[in-house]
């Protein structure tokens, strides 16, 4: 499968990701929910179909892998790490018979536009879910996930990390989200950025949602780096 047609994936999800932020209509105080108040807008029907209570992220990837399969792909929901008992990838697309995309999705929030008040500010929560710092979920952990123990992984695996920010015009997040990435970059994986999109919120302008995803390209051994 050539890569180009893995970058097609990717694109598609954040096409994806824009499609979902559209659907948050439901109208609150009235302005529509948008893709931060993803929960109230489909918490209720993911219950319904998957008897889970879904929250932020596992829900965007939820309702990322519906419309991944209704446009053709061979997209799976929550799959097993290879040799794992516990870890769970977000979402995996089947490109052939062999090859296969996993994907980790990961949610960053620096400001937002809030229907019930002003907007919102909490940096410290916005760079640890970066960083990790006192979690056991965070951006920099999806892409240890997907290098550890590299002699489980197929030849035929490609592997990528989405992130999904929100921010604003005058507070972007763009320069934290690239020191992150170039610290992975310095731990010895190699990856590409092969996909981005940024869009203003339509419910207020100052504000912006952004989605990147990157692609592993391969590993340098510890020694090298």
């Amino acid at each position: 499968m050539p890569v180009a047609e893995v970058e097609t994936v990717l694109n598609e999800v954040i096409n994806c990701v824009q499609e979902i932020d559209r659907e948050c209509a439901t109208v609150l105080n009235d302005v529509e929910h948008g893709l931060i108040n993803v929960e109230s807008e489909f918490q209720e029907r993911a219950l319904v179909e998957t008897g889970k209570f879904l929250t932020g992220e596992p829900l965007i990837a939820w309702l990322t892998w519906k419309k991944l399969r209704e446009r053709g792909w061979r997209a799976e929901w929550e799959v097993r790490y290879p040799r794992s008992n516990r870890k769970k990838c977000d979402i995996v697309v089947g490109l052939d018979p062999k090859e296969q995309l996993w994907l980790e999705l990961k949610l960053a929030s620096k400001a937002w536009f809030n229907c019930e008040g002003g907007p919102a500010y909490n940096d410290s929560l916005f760079r640890s879910y970066l960083r990790g710092t006192h979690r056991s979920h965070s951006f920099r952990q999806d892409f240890e996930k997907l290098t550890d123990n590299p002699e489980y992984w197929s030849a035929e695996d490609y592997r990528s990390v989405c992130l999904i920010g929100f921010d604003s015009v005058a507070r972007p997040m763009d320069a934290e989200v690239t020191e992150m990435v170039r610290e992975v970059q310095q731990a010895g994986s190699l990856w590409r950025l092969v996909s981005e999109g940024h869009w203003h919120d339509r419910r207020c302008s100052d504000f912006r949602i952004s989605a990147w995803c990157w692609l592993l390209e391969g590993q340098i051994e510890a020694a090298n780096c």
